[in-house]
């Protein structure tokens, strides 16, 4: 969606899924609401050959798909994704509990999604790099799936020295799992910060599983 007024492109996460509705011929948006907390409401139309049905989805975090994304922006879109009820026990002093996405970061905390840079801070405003993207997203295999993430073979990009020792195998396995790949087939960038689109893609990738 274009936002005339901000110049922005957003995202609207919208899977179609359901068995009344399991051949669509069209899908058509109707409405969107955004407050002014940046969640949105998406209403739709779903026309198949013989009905025709109306729908709305709630609690949509629109986002920008050229930006880089944050920490709590990550942890929010993958317990929306894998629909993890929202928890109050936040260990981090660095999330203040009024903001939209503390209650999503401390459920992907619950469920080890995510750690923090220590005991007590998160850095929900930081930056995700492309090696803490493949971390996380192999513990999210785990809790989507129920099964430990297979080992993996090392990757061969050429800058596969310049991963973190202790992203070494997550890296691999993200990678033989097409959750993630390099941002050329030759290298993998993994300091490199993730943009809102790169995001996207992984957790779709990681839905298909």
């Amino acid at each position: 969606m274009y936002a005339v007024a901000e110049g922005q492109t957003y995202s609207i996460p919208l899977t179609y899924k359901g068995s009344a509705w399991e051949k669509p011929a069209s899908l058509t948006l109707k409405h969107v609401y955004v407050g002014d907390d940046g969640i949105a409401e998406v209403g739709f139309v779903v026309k198949t050959s013989s009905d025709e049905h109306f729908g709305y989805l709630e609690d949509i975090t629109f986002i920008r798909t050229k930006d880089d994304i944050t920490r709590a922006e990550f942890a929010s879109l993958l317990v929306r994704a894998l629909d993890l009820p929202s928890s109050t026990v936040n260990p981090f002093t660095d999330i203040d509990s009024t903001k939209w996405y503390a209650g999503d970061v401390a459920a992907a905390h619950h469920v080890g999604l995510v750690k923090g840079y220590s005991a007590n801070n998160f850095a929900p405003e930081a930056r995700v790099t492309r090696q803490e993207l493949a971390a996380i997203l192999v513990k999210a295999y785990s809790v989507k799936t129920g099964k430990t993430a297979p080992a993996a073979p090392s990757v061969t990009f050429s800058d596969a020295n310049l991963i973190s020792e202790w992203a070494k195998k997550d890296v691999d396995v993200a990678v033989s799992l097409g959750l993630f790949d390099g941002i050329t087939d030759k290298r993998f960038m993994p300091k490199s910060f993730v943009n809102r689109a790169e995001s996207e893609q992984a957790i779709a990738a990681l839905l298909q599983q």
